[in-house]
């Protein structure tokens, strides 16, 4: 799991390391996400109510909230999620950029904790010895690894 982590062969877990990998992992779970979405609207009978080729969100009563933060400026860019074939998502989709940018910041925290925790001579990254000191105490850095299989 260690080299996994170590993207750049260094022998060390740098923040870089654990963001990209965090940025990944945060992209394979939107992806899953977005199938089985697709795969309920999909089979949903089409009997149902006469929602015959409606989305699944037309079931709910509430309106999905369109700002869920500060307003934002008109010169700050959007977020916007790639599709796996370099376009970007849009119409019920634009909701996910909101979905990342606030995975960013859990990321960033995830990233901070880790290196506080595991670092212990305080140099900004991990040595062997140092993540798996810090995935004893702590083994939810590697149990996804396994979650995903042997794609690594």
């Amino acid at each position: 799991v260690f080299t996994g982590y170590d993207l750049d062969g260094t022998g060390f877990i740098s923040k870089e390391n654990l963001r990209r990998m965090f940025k990944a992992y945060f992209g394979v779970t939107i992806d899953l996400v977005r199938d089985v979405v697709k795969g309920c609207e999909d089979s949903m009978p089409y009997d149902v109510d006469d929602m015959h080729g409606k989305p699944v969100s037309s079931f709910f009563d509430s309106p999905i909230p369109v700002n869920t933060g500060p307003s934002v400026s008109s010169k700050e860019k959007t977020l916007r999620l790639p599709h796996h074939d370099g376009s970007v998502y849009g119409k019920r989709e634009s909701m996910w950029p909101v979905m990342e940018a606030m995975s960013q910041d859990a990321i960033e925290e995830m990233v901070e904790n880790i290196i506080r925790h595991g670092d212990q001579d305080r140099d900004g990254r991990l040595s062997y010895q140092e993540f798996k000191a810090c995935t004893l105490t702590d083994p939810k850095l590697v149990a996804w690894f396994e979650a995903l299989g042997t794609i690594f």
